[in-house]
């Protein structure tokens, strides 16, 4: 007795399915590219200009503390991010939208021409915004894009966005260069040095003064008045000498006098006090010791430096701001593509197609069994 053998699988011929279906292919293939060239003409077209901005690392430093690392990459990347989303405030925005019409809202509002622009509400902002594209191409530099219907619109607003991004940043700097100047002239006030004009004014004064005393002296002989020239100079000395140098000319020849009338007094008085305490206070100076005068030179020759460094950074190259890649006209629209267009239509075709050659074996084959 022999046993029924089991029955045999059979296999699929892909190639014969094909050959089999090639009308249905051909006419689905056809189709997708006919969708995607419709669509193509149908959808509308958004165009996209950029631009590329670098902020270098020594934009946040002070310019006193030029040359030391204190910053970590991640924190200057936020900082960086910190400042673009205050350049491109809404107030900005609102500005943008007005001037050159980015909104369905403004747009309406151009045409017709009647009543004033309404309140923007927080989804039309956040849908403006998301127009906007900004993104770090590394940690010093970053892409700032707009996408618009028309490649001029997009081009304007990248345009002016950029200005505003770099007018906005270079302020921010000079800003934070003249708090530093007014902290150091605060520290000067306090500390209440004759400032320069009046320095070179005392200088003036003293030296008329001198030549009258000098006449004077000749013609008298009263040690009192003498007493009262040696005051007088070494007070003079101790002021200019917060300004100047001790090899300053004007300030050696008030000391080389000085000298010749204690020598003199000296020699007519000998329990005559030669030279007052450092500490002693003076009018208006209070408390004059040497370390305040190297601290106020010191603090002076800063606000001097702080002064150079805004007109250098006012120049119209700043070195610490650099436009790489400026805005410019894309006439070729970011979307829509048509190799985007034909690769989903035609993906989407051949999806169809399997699903129909499953469908048509299938009844074919349900058709086999019922004979």
């Amino acid at each position: 007795m022999t046993l029924p053998l089991p029955p045999r699988e059979e296999s699929i011929d892909l190639l014969a399915l094909l050959q089999k279906h090639r009308l249905a292919l051909l006419s689905l293939v056809s189709l997708s590219i006919l969708t995607a060239v419709g669509a193509l003409h149908t959808i509308p077209k958004l165009y996209k200009s950029k631009a590329v901005i670098s902020i270098q690392p020594s934009y946040f430093q002070n310019p006193l503390a030029m040359g030391t690392d204190t910053h970590e990459v991640l924190e200057l990347k936020n900082q960086r991010e910190l400042m673009l989303k205050k350049a491109l405030s809404n107030e900005f925005l609102e500005e943008l939208d007005e001037k050159y019409h980015l909104s369905y809202r403004a747009t309406s509002r151009v045409e017709s021409k009647v009543g004033p622009l309404p309140a923007r509400s927080a989804e039309e902002q956040d849908r403006l915004r998301k127009r906007f594209e900004l993104y770090f191409v590394n940690s010093m530099t970053f892409q700032l894009s707009f996408i618009a219907s028309q490649p001029d619109s997009a081009y304007v607003v990248v345009q002016a966005s950029t200005r505003r991004i770099l007018s906005f940043l270079e302020e921010s700097r000079r800003q934070m260069i003249l708090a530093t100047q007014k902290a150091i002239e605060a520290d000067l006030d306090a500390m209440d040095p004759p400032p320069e004009p009046l320095a070179q004014q005392s200088q003036r004064q003293l030296n008329d003064r001198t030549a009258e005393t000098h006449e004077t002296t000749v013609a008298s002989n009263d040690i009192h008045f003498y007493k009262r020239e040696v005051s007088q100079l070494e007070s003079r000395v101790r002021l200019l000498s917060l300004v100047y140098s001790p090899t300053h000319p004007e300030l050696r020849h008030l000391k080389s006098r000085l000298k010749a009338l204690k020598s003199w007094m000296t020699a007519s008085e000998p329990e005559l006090p030669t030279k007052p305490n450092h500490d002693e206070t003076t009018p208006g100076l209070g408390k004059i010791t040497r370390s305040n005068s190297n601290i106020y030179e010191d603090l002076l020759r800063k606000w001097h430096y702080l002064n150079v460094a805004l007109s250098v950074e006012h120049q119209k190259d700043n070195p610490q701001l650099l436009v790489i890649e400026a805005p410019s006209i894309y006439r070729e629209p970011v979307w829509p593509k048509f190799d985007t267009l034909a690769t989903w239509c035609l993906g989407g075709g051949l999806v169809i197609f399997v699903f129909w050659v499953i469908l048509m074996e299938w009844v074919e084959h349900r058709k086999r069994s019922e004979l």
